[in-house]
């Protein structure tokens, strides 16, 4: 038995505790475990204590304990565990335990899910100078209001390209205070267009364009697809590889004609082949591989798409294990019974 097995017999049945000691089984417990006991079960504190449970305690472990037995706030003290915390601990903690608001004063972590959760405490606040950019997102995302804040604090100094990116990806008004466009990278554009593509003049100005690669465009443009116009004016279209084609034509067939006119059909490898055409079966007379599908890749495209049964030939079908077969079978009633008794009457005529 694993140990999370073992603990959740022992909380079913508390008798088994004696087992547990002869066997010595306490020995096998991990943070999680001795949490979810204690959660449960808290009448074993002596065992956790007899084991030197605490001392491997994380702070997620210590936030699930803390959640539901909060009376264990003094093994916390004694064993540093609100030291880990980071600021998203203290805030599952506080919904669930607004009891431990003071103990969260003590650290400007749990300050921050203070703000979070209580923004009307700001007053009692004093250390706004210590927060760097990363807590600056976290507070703006969800009480922009504080942006006062960090104009005062000079926050908008701390702040890099990455940092920028993800605040204008959930709170594009704050553009404006953005000082570090030219320091995007192409994923920061790539992250900032796909939901906000009118951010498009930023990205002429600061010629993010020519830092994409492939891959950068299949992303965007699988999102937008209206910044087409953009990579063929950047000669994104010539960088694709197979994959970058694949990933586009799936969520974005419309762009068959840019795979016709950049010959991005000639570089698509059989396996993906097969996972494009489960998704979009209407390119099916644009593949000239199917000579190369193995078994795998059509197990794969049979079970998305059963109309394309009779391309595949019976060398391949007689490689389908009879797993393979009753998932056919099971999904797609009437379509695949007789291809397999000829496949089974083949194999033996064989033997």
């Amino acid at each position: 038995m694993t140990s999370c097995e073992l603990v959740e017999a022992l909380i079913d049945d508390n008798a088994l505790s004696e087992d547990f000691d002869r066997l010595n089984l306490w020995e096998e417990f991990e943070d999680w475990d001795w949490s979810s006991l204690l959660s449960a079960q808290p009448q074993f504190v002596d065992k956790c204590d007899e084991y030197n449970g605490w001392e491997n305690l994380h702070s997620y472990t210590w936030r699930s304990l803390l959640s539901k037995q909060p009376q264990f706030a003094d093994k916390c003290d004694e064993y540093k565990g609100w030291e880990k915390f980071d600021s998203n601990d203290w805030y599952d903690l506080l919904k669930s335990q607004p009891k431990f608001i003071g103990r969260a004063k003590i650290y400007l972590r749990g300050w921050l899910a203070i703000l979070r959760t209580n923004p009307e405490l700001a007053l009692e606040f004093d250390k706004w100078n210590e927060f760097d950019a990363r807590y600056w997102i976290y507070l703006l995302f969800v009480h922009p209001q504080f942006v006062d804040k960090c104009d005062e604090y000079g926050g908008w100094k701390k702040f890099d390209s990455s940092n920028w990116s993800y605040l204008l990806k959930f709170q594009p008004q704050f553009a404006d205070k953005c000082d570090k466009w030219n320091e995007f990278d192409y994923y920061d554009w790539i992250k900032l267009l796909s939901v906000h593509p009118q951010f498009v003049d930023k990205c002429d100005e600061y010629k993010g364009w020519k830092k994409f690669a492939s891959k950068d465009w299949r992303d965007l443009l699988s999102k937008q697809p209206q910044f087409a116009d953009k990579c063929t004016k950047y000669k994104g279209w010539k960088k694709f590889a197979s994959w970058s084609w694949i990933d586009l034509l799936s969520a974005q067939p419309q762009f068959a004609d840019r795979c016709d006119e950049y010959k991005g059909w000639e570089t698509i490898d059989p396996s993906d082949w097969s996972y494009l055409l489960s998704l979009q079966p209407q390119f099916a007379d644009r593949c000239k591989e199917w000579r190369w599908f193995n078994s795998l890749d059509w197990s794969y495209l049979l079970y998305a798409q059963p109309q394309f049964a009779d391309k595949c030939s019976d060398k391949m079908y007689d490689k389908f294990s009879q797993k393979v077969w009753s998932e056919l079978e099971a999904t797609h009633p009437n379509v695949f019974e007789e291809k397999h008794m000829l496949s089974n009457h083949r194999k033996l005529a064989k033997d």
